[in-house]
């Protein structure tokens, strides 16, 4: 069944914007829909729903990782602290904080890994509903909103075997792309093509990455315009300004597009590949 977007009647007649949420940047809206999916976790009293977590602890081992001063609310009561953390989310946090909040909330309030797929399913319906470019990829938030391409680099991430170091390179690029506030774009991307450079010499015993592309081209019978599409990817990652080398040049710096782009098509790539030489 398609997921449907709730639609209000001032989006609906373009008094309200129904513009996608920059990556940089959250709305009023989105702290308030995080919130709600927060608030049955520390009141469960409240809810009909199991108590996952003390909002006082929840807050002591944010504190611990953000640097704050644990001793501030050390001891206070559950609905207190509980206050203080939706204060913070809803009118302090910063807006990567806020996606920050997201994706450490597991780790705060030690969920088991099936409590943390509850909460990443959650949060990922409010992140559509709210039209933030974000999902929950290998338990990373990512700019990739599309459910096929989150497939793909899901897929490709989770490869083992021999096709493991390819995965932990996208694992890398999947980081660097994600960091915020400042994302590393020249980095995921050469992370990315390092990926299915490594997938496609575990494919064929081939130490040379040229040598491995033809091997597998002739072994499997790929067509030879989808085959140069992978030998491109190598050859942009060597040539583009900033990704192998060192910035030299006035070529403009990687950005998003670019990077979303990259990252999607070696995923795809590292799939193909272990598809064909499982």
């Amino acid at each position: 069944m398609a997921k449907e977007r709730y639609v209000s009647f001032g989006e609906q007649v373009g008094a309200v914007s129904a513009l996608t949420i920059k990556p940089d940047a959250v709305t009023k809206a989105l702290r308030h829909a995080i919130w709600n999916r927060t608030r049955p976790l520390l009141y469960a009293r409240d809810y009909d729903v199991p108590a996952h977590t003390s909002a006082s602890a929840l807050w002591l081992k944010m504190a611990w990782d953000k640097g704050w001063d644990a001793d501030e609310y050390r001891g206070e009561q559950n609905d207190t602290c509980a206050l203080v953390i939706k204060n913070w989310l809803l009118t302090m946090a910063e807006w990567h904080e806020v996606y920050e909040f997201v994706q450490s909330f597991p780790r705060w309030a030690n969920l088991d890994a099936a409590d943390r797929k509850i909460w990443e399913s959650m949060i990922d319906e409010a992140l559509f509903q709210e039209r933030s470019p974000y999902r929950f990829v290998d338990h990373k938030l990512a700019a990739i909103a599309s459910d096929d391409e989150r497939a793909a680099v899901a897929e490709a991430v989770a490869q083992t075997g021999k096709y493991g170091l390819a995965a932990e390179h996208l694992g890398k690029a999947l980081t660097k792309f994600s960091e915020r506030p400042k994302p590393d774009y020249e980095n995921a991307v050469k992370e990315a093509a390092s990926a299915v450079e490594f997938a496609m010499k575990a494919a064929t015993g081939k130490d040379n990455v040229g040598d491995a592309a033809r091997a597998f081209r002739d072994t499997y019978e790929v067509h030879p315009a989808l085959s140069e599409s992978a030998s491109k990817l190598f050859g942009y990652a060597s040539d583009r300004d900033g990704v192998r080398h060192a910035k030299k040049g006035a070529q403009a710096a990687v950005e998003f597009d670019e990077a979303k782009l990259v990252i999607v098509s070696a995923s795809a790539w590292v799939n193909f590949i272990a598809a064909k030489a499982p």
